[in-house]
């Protein structure tokens, strides 16, 4: 399979599931047992993309090309990746506001190129990602929507006038609005930024429930985290939700719907009451 044939799939079904064992070669049954493995393939896969931006050729089909070689770089490490509903991102025939709950580093390789399946994309990031070597100007081309995670003020600013813009120019715009990752799903933690983009720009909000802690959080740095091959991964996207006067009702419909879903993957929420 190819990322051609990958995409296909998704507009096709909405859905995917990760092939028998049988798919990986030998060389990933035996190697695809190490952790290193896997940072030394997304090492390779973020070179591979620098070296096009360089040269001008990195643009959307790159930066999917880079998501979908996540995808086998994460199965050919043992991951069992399934995801359903995405034929909700065609649903709505214009760019949407995605918003997405944040176990781990996985889901900003992994969503991009499904987005990007049915449309273009603009992702909220922090702005100190732009920074790093390599990964930051791969990040940069793709031209994100820059948050400092300082004060929620300036950040809720800075997405309410640039969101729009993106939106206007028919990027979808994916952001996860909890402050941090985290394999718990705590309701209070969830703001609703995304709903208040979607109400300003008049766009609906597909919720996307992410069940990613097969790649698990780092004690130094969160993305170089230990992989849990005992694990699968799970991406679910809902229906989408047009805003129509009741902000409050529609971000609490999505959190309904995002901790539904992982109570059903056995991972744990939390809910601390009335948002």
């Amino acid at each position: 399979m190819n990322r051609h044939i990958f995409q296909q799939m998704l507009r096709e079904t909405g859905a995917y599931e990760t092939p028998p064992d049988s798919h990986r070669s030998s060389v990933q049954r035996v190697f695809g047992r190490f952790n290193w493995w896997f940072y030394v393939g997304s090492l390779c896969i973020y070179t591979s993309g620098y070296f096009k931006s360089l040269i001008g050729r990195y643009d959307d089909g790159g930066w999917a090309q880079s998501s979908y070689e996540f995808v086998r770089l994460y199965e050919a490490c043992g991951a069992r990746i399934s995801i359903s509903g995405a034929l909700n991102l065609a649903h709505s025939r214009g760019p949407v506001v995605i918003v997405a709950n944040h176990m781990s580093a996985a889901e900003t390789y992994l969503l991009p190129c499904m987005a990007l399946t049915f449309g273009r994309l603009a992702i909220v990031v922090k702005q100190s990602l732009t920074r790093y070597p390599i990964f930051g100007r791969i990040l940069s081309i793709c031209d994100p929507i820059r948050v400092k995670r300082d004060t929620p003020r300036d950040d809720l600013r800075v997405v309410l006038t640039e969101g729009p813009k993106a939106l206007k120019n028919g990027r979808s715009v994916l952001l996860f609005p909890q402050s941090t990752r985290d394999p718990k799903f705590i309701d209070k933690r969830f703001n609703s930024l995304g709903a208040k983009l979607a109400a300003r720009a008049n766009v609906p909000i597909v919720p996307v429930a992410l069940k990613t802690d097969f790649h698990g959080l780092g004690r130094v740095w969160k993305d170089i985290g230990k992989l849990d091959r005992s694990k699968s991964m799970h991406i679910c996207f809902g229906p989408p939700c047009v805003i129509e006067g009741n902000e409050k009702e529609i971000h609490r419909n999505i959190i309904d719907f995002i901790s539904e879903k992982l109570h059903s993957w056995e991972c744990e929420v939390v809910d601390e009451g009335p948002l």
